[in-house]
């Protein structure tokens, strides 16, 4: 309860007094280069020193609400980890089953693109693409070579003859 609290006053409270008392932390005009050079010739003039004590009020706000939402954020996991600690074993081999999957398939990403070996022709024929996967005889050989050439009729482009063939290479035969 009381961490809520002291979030909700840090995140909420304190920024809600700066916008009553500073105002907000964006400008409400872009400077001009007279102000920036008038600025940056005395930026403790009179005229900038309660922009000044405001930019570093909303300093001070970003970096205890970093700070305060890190220690949450490892309170919580500490909580976490002894509510961990309670459960029975099958469920701890469960629970660490499930989060190793999620790292690995958030981590992941191939080395590099397959190769084939086969070359392909210099231009390639419709009905020469269906052959080579109804040769392979694998459905989805087929059924992608099917769906190439029909998109290839729609607007012929190359590429989707190419991509038939490549799949067609690298599924392999049935």
């Amino acid at each position: 309860m009381r961490l809520g609290l002291t979030l909700f006053v840090i995140l909420a409270g304190f920024p809600a007094g700066l916008v009553a008392l500073a105002g907000s932390p964006l400008p409400s005009r872009t400077p001009t280069s007279a102000d920036l050079e008038s600025w940056f010739a005395d930026p403790t003039a009179p005229q900038f020193l309660p922009g000044l004590l405001a930019a570093l009020a909303w300093l001070f706000w970003a970096l205890a609400a970093a700070v305060s939402i890190r220690l949450a954020a490892a309170r919580c996991a500490r909580r976490l980890s002894r509510f961990v600690q309670l459960l029975p074993g099958p469920l701890q081999g469960l629970a660490a089953t499930i989060l190793g999957a999620a790292a690995v398939t958030a981590a992941y990403s191939p080395a590099s693109a397959a190769t084939t070996d086969v070359p392909l022709p210099p231009r390639l024929d419709p009905d020469e693409v269906f052959d080579r996967a109804a040769t392979s005889g694998d459905a989805h050989a087929i059924k992608f070579a099917d769906a190439a050439i029909e998109a290839w009729h729609a607007g012929p482009d190359p590429t989707l003859l190419l991509a038939a063939v490549h799949a067609t290479n690298l599924i392999g035969p049935a």
